[in-house]
């Protein structure tokens, strides 16, 4: 998987115990929630920040929820009013 191979790269430079937070663009898509479901299967990744167009029904929803994988406290924003300070990339 290409974000386990991402991950250790990244841990190599900033030690084991880093926890790497992701925000994901297009959340409701279906390639969307595939990322959702990944960031929750990988132990050492959390999702930070969901956003969508501002057109779309799920904003303001749980993104975990939206994925199938149960609340992750992350409500899903606009993209243009997306805020990314609780990501690291």
């Amino acid at each position: 998987m290409v974000l386990k191979a991402f991950l250790k790269v990244f841990k190599s430079d900033f030690g084991d115990n880093y926890l790497l937070r992701l925000g994901i663009s297009g959340v409701a898509g279906k390639m969307g929630r595939a990322l959702v479901q990944a960031i929750f299967e990988t132990k050492d990744l959390r999702l930070g920040a969901a956003f969508e167009s501002a057109s779309s029904p799920v904003i303001g929803m749980d993104a975990g929820e939206f994925a199938g994988v149960g609340k992750l406290d992350v409500k899903v924003g606009e993209l243009k009013k997306g805020n990314l300070s609780q990501t690291d990339i």
